[in-house]
């Protein structure tokens, strides 16, 4: 089941999607035993002879050809819903993969680019840090992280439209 916020996001509901699929396999069941009906309707009319009999493995005939086209569409929409929450649960882990990939690559890069201190250091000349990185510099750092977050993004959902 998809559900559909005010500002247009769609979510669905996994949960939600299994009973429905719980609810079309109950229908599907509904179906057989149906035909099933049907079909000993038909095969008792064959052993009768006459107009009415043979009126009764027309209609008979008709429905079960339509339980057959019910119970397709139900398969085929049970298909679907599984094949959707499959699609959507991999674009989940393909986002996911791309903000830990863009998270683990600007780890590296401000570890990379990060004053190294030195473990060795004369008596006499004590050293002092150095005064950490203006806010504008801190800025740069997160608009290059949100960039990469963002070319994460448009590189999973590339794949899957």
């Amino acid at each position: 089941m998809a559900l559909k916020d005010s500002s247009g996001k769609i979510t669905i509901d996994e949960y939600a999607a299994q009973q429905d699929i719980q609810k079309i396999h109950q229908a599907k069941a509904a179906l057989e035993n149906s035909k099933k009906a049907i079909d000993h309707i038909i095969n008792q009319a064959c052993n009768e002879q006459g107009k009415t009999a043979v009126a009764i493995v027309e209609k008979a005939t008709e429905l079960r050809n339509q339980i057959n086209t019910m119970i397709g569409r139900l398969n085929e929409t049970s298909s679907f819903i599984s094949n959707t929450i499959a699609h959507y649960q991999e674009v989940d882990r393909l986002v996911k993969e791309a903000i830990q990939n863009s998270m683990n690559t600007s780890a590296v890069a401000a570890t990379t680019s990060s004053p190294k201190s030195t473990s060795t250091t004369s008596a006499s000349k004590p050293t002092t840090p150095k005064p950490s990185s203006s806010s504008s510099t801190k800025k740069t750092d997160n608009d290059g992280f949100i960039d990469d977050v963002v070319d994460a993004f448009s590189d999973a959902f590339k794949k899957f439209f």
